[in-house]
């Protein structure tokens, strides 16, 4: 289980370091911004689903605690990444990213650095 503080650290890393550099212009602006935006809020998001019945029965996430299984997650996730990278629409900005099992190794290694 990893703290909260370390996953927003992660994805904030990942954001500005994977993702912002390879948008231009106002993609790049909106994405960076919103990411570090959504990055902060990362605990308040957790607190809306924490007592849903699906993260419950997930067992992921220790909400007395603010620890995160990173480990699980990553875990169930890895085996059904394929090698092409996946589709992620963001709708608001009308793009779409895609994310691939490197971009998931990179993600896990940013959090795990904090």
């Amino acid at each position: 289980m990893i703290p909260i503080e370390k996953v927003q650290s992660g994805i904030a890393k990942f954001v500005d370091r994977d993702i912002a550099p390879s948008l231009t212009g106002w993609d790049r602006v909106l994405v960076a911004g919103a990411g570090g935006l959504l990055t902060a809020n990362i605990p308040k998001i957790l607190a809306q689903y924490e007592d849903h019945p699906v993260i419950k029965a997930l067992g992921v996430y220790d909400k007395e605690n603010g620890l995160v299984d990173v480990n699980a997650l990553y875990a169930a996730a890895k085996p059904y990444l394929g090698t092409e990278p996946l589709p992620v629409k963001i709708p608001f900005l009308k793009i779409t990213i895609k994310l691939g099992k490197k971009d998931i190794d990179a993600i896990y290694s940013y959090i795990q650095e904090g």
